[in-house]
């Protein structure tokens, strides 16, 4: 598995924990309204939802540095394959500099 596979699963499980944590949220929000007794059960059920929104946020944070540290890989592999292209092709610096050792020995 690619790293870059594995942050879209983390991506799509971070919307599923979003979708989870809304709906939760506004079950909540329903039932506050409705049972104004029940305030001690709903304040509880309010923070029912808090470990879905830190599962949502740590994979995308997670997700976002794996692309990242992919995107860094492939950087660095695209500027060393253009060094290694400029290696094998005399640049014009070199051209136009003659060595006087060079001549003599012509």
């Amino acid at each position: 598995i690619d790293s870059m596979d594995i942050s879209d699963i983390l991506i799509s499980a971070g919307n599923a924990l979003f979708f989870i944590g809304s709906v939760i949220d506004c079950i909540v929000r329903y039932l506050d309204n409705d049972a104004p007794k029940a305030e001690d059960k709903i304040k509880k059920m309010e923070f029912s939802s808090s470990p879905f929104w830190l599962a949502n946020a740590l994979c995308f944070l997670v997700a976002d540095i794996m692309r990242l540290a992919h995107l860094g890989k492939q950087k660095r592999k695209r500027e060393k394959s253009c060094m290694l292209e400029q290696v094998g092709q005399p640049s014009e610096e070199f051209d136009t500099h003659i060595d006087p050792t060079e001549s003599e020995h012509k």
